[in-house]
């Protein structure tokens, strides 16, 4: 079952030739190198500005676009139906946050049930395919489309309602935050194809992928198809906009810029929180320039924002390298090398690790049965005995790590005064068949950083590693 949802685009205007001195109007297609190919009169200082437009603002593939253009500066100065730039010079790609002209906002849904998942009745699979610019109403439209399919029960091995494939250049931002809401409310997985993009808005929106939530947590379900471009940056307030404004002083347009500057900061700080999204990176975009698009690309931004590649794959590299970058991923300030990894056997493991919780016991003054039976053990080395111990506690949940077939001591940590080591088992042949703990003053302790939960394995890349190179 298919079916195509659309909201067509306004009916063009005629826009007519600015009266200004040294301007025109000009008209120009995107080609499939997003360089702009002008329409009619060739004028080189229009062709490089829009040109450069074209390239900034990711102007959808083989989209007209209407523009005036000051030939004398040879700089777009307006584009109808996007915010007006900033006075003196283009800002190249803060057009992203702006309602984009051309094409429409299209919902394309695709049901279909697999007999063999799901017992006797099988599994209704849903795919969405969302594509255009966002403008204020989208939300509702998805929402009409949401709620059938919910209304119509089944739900993926995931237990997501529907998988969305996204491909957009932006729009609206508040309306994109909306959007990421309702992939929240009705647990819709986000997935950005191979070749596709996914900007500004459309990036915001992105970050509402759920698999699925409960009033206690929420499963992130964010993918990207290596290859597919996810693309952030900083809000984009345009001042000139504000002061231009009929009755309005300079000094009456900085105090409201400033106020909304702080409410879009405000309200694009709460939705990342909500998402889950590590506070640093709200903070590093809202640091960046306007004009600077931060995508996930390195192992960092994927593990800071939960997203997982849609396929996984093994580094082409030593298990000490990569126990160091599991270890260093980890404790998320770590710069060990694969000289500071040292191997441990089973046997030197389970000794070592018991000796931490036999010292953590001791420290605490406790005398029962278990401490009995661990000292016991530990004093007789033997290898059934302290298997059988090692076992029994991670059952009765002391923190210890699940060993797969060899340990790695990685050092090289300081944290203040003290020493810290990183104790790490890992499988070879399973992505995400790994585990550690940091061993330190106070003992055994869990690690402060984890991966994503779907894809485990990203930590076994250094952490600036790019895996998805951006564009």
């Amino acid at each position: 079952m298919k079916e195509v949802y659309s909201r067509q685009p306004p009916a063009k205007k005629r826009y007519k030739k600015t009266r200004a001195a040294g301007s025109g109007a000009c008209m120009f297609v995107v080609g499939d190198d997003r360089r702009a190919e002008t329409v009619g009169k060739r004028r080189p200082a229009a062709d490089r500005a829009v040109d450069a437009l074209a390239r900034a603002c990711w102007l959808p593939v083989g989209s007209t676009v209407r523009c005036f253009v000051d030939l004398r500066a040879g700089r777009v100065v307006q584009v109808p139906g996007m915010r007006s730039f900033l006075a003196g010079g283009l800002a190249l790609g803060l057009c992203a946050l702006a309602a984009m002209p051309a094409a429409a906002f299209s919902i394309e849904t695709d049901s279909r049930v697999v007999p063999e998942m799901g017992g006797p009745s099988g599994t209704t699979l849903n795919r969405l395919r969302l594509t255009g610019p966002f403008e204020k109403g989208d939300a509702d439209k998805l929402r009409a489309v949401l709620e059938p399919l919910r209304a119509r029960g089944g739900r993926g091995p995931d237990g997501s309602l529907a998988v969305v494939e996204l491909s957009s250049g932006g729009g609206d931002i508040l309306e994109g935050m909306k959007v990421g809401y309702l992939f929240r409310e009705f647990d819709i997985v986000t997935v950005v194809r191979r070749g596709d993009r996914c900007l500004s808005a459309c990036a915001v929106a992105f970050l509402g992928g759920t698999a699925r939530h409960s009033a206690l947590e929420a499963i992130p379900g964010r993918r990207i198809e290596i290859g597919g471009q996810v693309g952030f940056h900083n809000v984009f307030l345009n001042y000139q906009g504000l002061k231009n404004a009929e009755g309005t002083s300079p000094e009456a347009a900085a105090r409201q810029g400033f106020d909304l500057a702080l409410s879009a900061a405000s309200t694009l700080v709460r939705y990342a929180t909500d998402m889950g999204v590590a506070p640093g990176f709200v903070a590093r975009l809202l640091g960046s320039p306007t004009e600077h698009f931060d995508y996930i690309d390195s192992i960092d931004a994927f593990a800071a924002l939960g997203v997982c590649p849609t396929e996984a794959f093994m580094p082409m590299i030593s298990r000490e390298r990569q126990a160091a970058n599991l270890c260093n991923n980890a404790l998320g300030w770590g710069k060990a090398d694969p000289t500071r990894v040292a191997p441990l056997t089973l046997r030197e493991a389970r000794l070592a690790l018991l000796g931490q919780v036999q010292a953590t016991i001791a420290s605490f003054g406790v005398s029962d049965r278990l401490a009995a039976q661990l000292d016991a053990a530990l004093e007789s080395k033997d290898d059934g005995l302290l298997t059988q111990i090692y076992d029994s506690l991670r059952r009765a949940g002391v923190r210890l790590p699940e060993l797969y077939g060899g340990m790695s001591e990685v050092s090289g940590y300081n944290a203040g005064p003290y020493k810290v080591a990183c104790e790490v088992s890992l499988s070879m042949s399973e992505p995400d068949r790994y585990d550690l703990v940091i061993v330190g003053p106070l003992g055994i302790s869990p690690a402060p950083r984890r991966a994503p939960r779907d894809c485990r394995w990203l930590f076994r890349f250094g952490p600036h590693d790019v895996i998805n190179p951006p564009p």
